[in-house]
């Protein structure tokens, strides 16, 4: 599922190698908290990419927080 600060578009430009990947926007999420956002990626089996690393709250034990991966090159923002 790709953070809000990533474009919805992604989703349709990498279907055919990340089929089912989705948008938090497309389910509603785009103003939630990070909890939130991450208690929704861990129930329905969801990996976060987002653009920055440093944007996970470092407290949170790692095994509550859902995967997640930067997408460090932001050719892919838009």
């Amino acid at each position: 599922m790709f953070d809000q600060n990533l474009s919805r578009k992604l989703v349709n430009r990498l279907a055919d190698i990340f089929p089912g990947s989705s948008h938090v926007q497309f389910h509603e999420l785009a103003e939630k908290t990070d909890t939130e956002i991450w208690g929704f990626a861990k129930v329905n089996d969801f990996c976060i990419v987002h653009i920055s690393q440093g944007e996970c709250n470092e407290s949170w034990p790692r095994k509550q927080i859902p995967a997640t991966v930067p997408a460090e090159d932001s050719r892919y923002n838009g």
